[in-house]
């Protein structure tokens, strides 16, 4: 999960890039959109926490706690 600051996403990363990610790759997909930064990253932090909390830890691609 990433708070994405960019007009294109998709250029992000490459498609290599994120097969490569984590168990079974991670694939990009817009769970929330807005235009205030703090709204994106209190959103951001109670997924990650809701993550963490069913498996245990952190998805794939997420090193740094939130």
């Amino acid at each position: 999960m990433e708070i994405w600051h960019y007009k294109n996403p998709f250029t992000r990363y490459t498609q290599k890039y994120l097969k490569n990610m984590g168990e079974f790759g991670l694939k990009y997909e817009t769970l929330f959109e807005s235009t205030v930064r703090t709204e994106s990253a209190t959103v951001e932090r109670m997924l990650l926490e809701q993550y963490e909390a069913i498996h245990g830890v952190l998805p794939a691609g997420n090193k740094v706690r939130f």
